[in-house]
């Protein structure tokens, strides 16, 4: 992750890569590698960790809790 320009970057070292930031009204706005975005209350934003966590227990697999752990974190750093 990198903080450019008040926006955290999802980069992966492949070239696009989502952004996050804070709307001046105070939503979230995601905007994907290819140029759509969303903008959604805080408090959705905060419940992505566990939506990751309900997806990735779907199939077992041993990265599911440190995924959780790390968008938990994350999103953590983007909204304080």
């Amino acid at each position: 992750m990198k903080i450019i320009n008040n926006q955290v970057r999802l980069c992966c070292g492949k070239g696009g890569c989502p952004r996050l930031s804070k709307t001046k009204d105070g939503l979230i706005k995601i905007e994907d590698d290819f140029g759509g975005s969303v903008q959604i209350q805080e408090e959705e934003a905060r419940l992505i960790h566990k939506a990751l966590s309900k997806i990735n227990k779907k199939w077992i697999s041993p990265m599911s809790s440190f995924v959780a752990w790390g968008w938990h974190t994350f999103l953590s750093m983007v909204l304080s």
